[in-house]
């Protein structure tokens, strides 16, 4: 009995944050309080207290929960063998699929980088997108040092490779305008998002390639 009831909490506690992450997509962090969220998630303000002290603190384990860590999140990193070309192919593969299946979670990201309101929050963004700007820097550097890429511009190749990401995943009309799309849900489908992954590559492709 006590184990159903421990489950049922868990299951209740994640509905909760698919519920508060689509709110904070929608509206910002600013546009969302804990009343709100209450009505929208169908649970009282003591429920949410409950599982998460605050609105920040909910908001904070959206944010860290769904921010990509390449240091643990890409197998490929870890292994000796993996040549610097399979290493950003893959990054380029993560991301795409997490941005494309996880619109909300990028909104909400773009937003907080975005407005710079909660010195806090935008840190611990800003800190964890760093750490891994780190680790495709660290994986071109290791390319050039080979001799296997070109030198290039590293940081500006990164600000356009997601630049590129971001403006796709919030351009809304203006996105699938260009991309030749019928609707904005089109241009999230599984060939734009393929197509995407090619562009990526042959971007990285064109700067690197010797």
């Amino acid at each position: 009995m006590a184990t159903n009831t421990s489950n049922k909490g868990v299951e209740k506690r994640e509905q909760i944050l698919e519920c508060a992450k689509k709110q904070f997509a929608q509206k910002g962090y600013d546009g969302v309080s804990t009343r709100l969220l209450a009505n929208e998630c169908g649970v009282n303000l003591a429920m949410i207290s409950y599982y998460f002290g605050s609105k920040e603190d909910m908001y904070k384990e959206i944010l860290d929960r769904n921010t990509i860590q390449l240091k643990t999140d890409v197998a490929i990193l870890q292994n000796p063998k993996s040549t610097p070309w399979e290493k950003l192919y893959a990054i380029v593969d993560v991301y795409v699929e997490r941005f494309f299946t996880n619109k909300a979670m990028v909104q909400i990201i773009f937003k907080e980088i975005s407005s710079n309101k909660r010195a806090s929050l935008s840190k611990f963004v800003s800190g964890k997108m760093m750490d891994n700007f780190s680790v495709i820097k660290t994986i071109v550097d290791e390319g050039v040092k080979k001799k296997i890429f070109r030198k290039s511009d590293v940081e500006l190749l990164i600000m356009t490779v997601f630049g590129t990401l971001m403006m796709y995943m919030n351009g809304n009309a203006t996105c699938y305008k260009l991309v030749g799309a019928s609707s904005a849900e089109e241009c999230m489908n599984d060939i734009y998002k393929e197509r995407m992954k090619e562009h990526l590559k042959n971007l990285l492709k064109n700067q690197l390639t010797k």
